[in-house]
């Protein structure tokens, strides 16, 4: 017990030590204790200890959270089921609280599901494991469904080190048991106490792509009560997130895909609008008004195609917004400026008519819904005019009220100059990669011009010399070093050279793959990379040969801890720069 007691120790001089120098080392020694391979079973310890005291059992809990987030391939398989059933005896332990260790346990099974197939997990997976578990401990009811509700969001939390087919994988084995999760949920809703519970697990349920029916959510007892709570003292702020998603979820690119949602829009919308009094009610608590504010906006942003046909439903929606843009709360306010400028381009926009086919049709149908929405526009512009005038009192407000308005003024005026400043920078830089990237395949693929070949020998002057480090620049920008959405135009650019170089660029990726170590990349993802190279470089059309690359450039920006080291192994040790005559 050497471990626990030093860990003890450590946190006591933490928290409690009156020298800033000795809270500092004890803060450092914890650090580096957290990436420790001993660090599992002494937080293990720790939390089973009924001698541990708060600070330690915040400090283990979030520790091996961290642990299985992004150090679960350090341990061997066969600790899968012992840390799995620890973890459990923790969720339960710990059912009453602390909450803060409760919540550290729950994301740390969620985080172990993430990586761990369900044929691995036992039982079906983890829904059906939990199912069972809630069945034979229902006083343990409300810990697992803390753990119900993190684990869909946990398909987004890239701290996981979970590789993406894994990810997928996991998502996928969630859809499949959606129908479990709601059972458990709607079960839930019976007992008056787990209700805000339930809806908030819901919430997190519906950020999966579920393909459950518009028609069959629209009488769902889970989306009734969330309906019926939007006024609760007590279940608004959980039914506002579930009514919130719902929206999201019944958003479309077009009128033919709001048809197929239309069961749920037309349940949604109507209860959502009974809320609009609220936006003028001085009594209301300005987080909740904000949170009816969200909802309008929601529908604005989610349905502004719909809206822009200007039916009379869509013209209360429309006067619900303009609401929420005369409120006196700028934050709540400017949830509708999104709105009003989608809306514009909707109603201005050309693409917004295609589907009349006739240039007659599209100007009559344009000005129409102009003019419908003429006065509203009016209304907004008055609206904002007033928010950047100088109020006659300016100079008796209070220092902190001059800085928001003197905000809030900026906020209007300002976009028009700094926007187009701040997009010429973005586009100078974005620009700069992009000319690099397209230059190196342009020079790469002077083979398949009939005017390139007599600059080949030149271009193989200047490139073989620095094949290998160029090979390594263009791996490290495929794998974290320039942002995902270079991807493409990198992949084209090493697809390029192993065309134009054979055997050789195969060698030179060769060099740099092998640097990536075990940890970060599997010899299998080496392999389909280096495979898809190989293709290229004999001839296969490249144009179907990106997915290894991309697959790769996922598994190596999995988490920040890989990332680094790929980047690390793969900078270049010298860049030496030579002028060439």
């Amino acid at each position: 017990m050497a471990h626990e007691k030093i860990v003890k120790d450590a946190l006591n001089a933490l928290y409690h030590h009156p020298d800033d120098a000795i809270r500092s080392q004890a803060d450092h020694w914890l650090q580096n204790f957290q990436r420790t391979l001993v660090a599992w079973q002494v937080s293990d310890n720790l939390l089973h200890d009924s001698s541990s005291n708060v600070e330690t059992l915040i400090f283990c809990s979030q520790t091996l959270r961290s642990k299985v987030q992004r150090a679960f391939e350090e341990l061997p398989s066969e600790a899968f089921r012992p840390l799995r059933d620890s973890l459990n005896n923790l969720l339960k332990k710990f059912h009453k609280g602390p909450p803060k260790v409760r919540t550290q346990i729950s994301l740390a099974v969620a985080a172990l599901a993430v990586q761990v197939p369900a044929e691995d997990w036992g039982n079906g997976g983890i829904m059906n494991w939990l199912r069972a578990e809630m069945s034979a401990h229902p006083d343990i009811v409300p810990s697992f469904l803390e753990l119900l509700r993190v684990l869909p969001e946990e398909v987004f939390n890239y701290k996981i080190a979970a590789r993406p087919d894994r990810r997928r994988k996991f998502e996928d084995e969630l859809v499949s048991t959606m129908d479990v999760a709601l059972g458990i949920l709607t079960a839930c809703l019976n007992i008056p106490e787990l209700k805000e519970q339930a809806l908030e697990a819901f919430s997190s349920w519906l950020r999966l792509r579920h393909r459950i029916s518009a028609s069959v959510l629209a009488t769902h007892p889970l989306v009734l009560t969330a309906l019926s709570s939007l006024t609760s003292d007590v279940l608004s702020e959980a039914a506002v997130n579930v009514i919130s998603e719902l929206i999201h979820y019944t958003s479309s690119r077009n009128l033919d895909g709001f048809s197929v949602q239309m069961p749920l829009i037309q349940v949604i919308v109507p209860q959502v609008m009974n809320l609009k009094p609220q936006l003028r009610d001085s009594s209301k608590d300005e987080e909740d008004v904000k949170a009816i504010a969200r909802l309008f906006a929601d529908m604005g942003d989610s349905y502004v195609e719909l809206i822009a046909t200007g039916s009379n439903e869509s013209i209360l929606i429309v006067h619900a917004l303009l609401e929420v843009a005369a409120h006196t709360e700028y934050d709540i306010a400017s949830m509708a400026f999104n709105f009003w400028h989608n809306l514009q381009i909707c109603l201005i926009e050309r693409e917004s008519y295609l589907s009349l086919g006739n240039e007659s049709l599209i100007e009559d149908e344009r000005n129409r819904r102009v003019q419908i929405f003429r006065s509203s526009y009016e209304t907004l512009v008055s609206l904002v005019s007033c928010r950047v005038q100088y109020p006659q009192d300016y100079s008796e407000l209070s220092k902190e009220d001059q800085k928001d308005f003197k905000q809030t003024r900026y906020v209007f005026y300002m976009p028009r100059f700094t926007k187009k400043k701040l997009k010429n920078v973005f586009d100078i830089c974005r620009e700069a990669s992009n000319s690099i990237l397209s230059f190196l395949s342009d020079i790469f693929d002077l083979g398949k011009s009939s005017q390139g070949h007599q600059f080949i020998s030149i271009r193989d002057d200047v490139i073989v010399p620095r094949g290998a480090t160029i090979t390594r620049v263009l791996i490290a920008a495929a794998t974290g070093a320039l942002p995902s959405s270079r991807l493409e135009t990198v992949a084209y650019a090493l697809l390029a050279l192993s065309r134009a170089y054979g055997v050789k660029a195969l060698e030179w990726a060769k060099q740099s793959v092998s640097l990536l170590p075990a940890s970060a990349v599997t010899e299998t993802e080496k392999s389909r990379f280096l495979l898809a190279l190989s293709d290229a470089a004999s001839g296969v059309d490249i144009k179907g040969l990106t997915s290894p690359i991309e697959e790769l450039s996922e598994v190596c920006r999995r988490n920040r801890t890989v990332q680094e080291i790929v980047l690390e192994v793969l900078r270049p040790l010298e860049l030496n720069m030579v002028f060439v005559s």
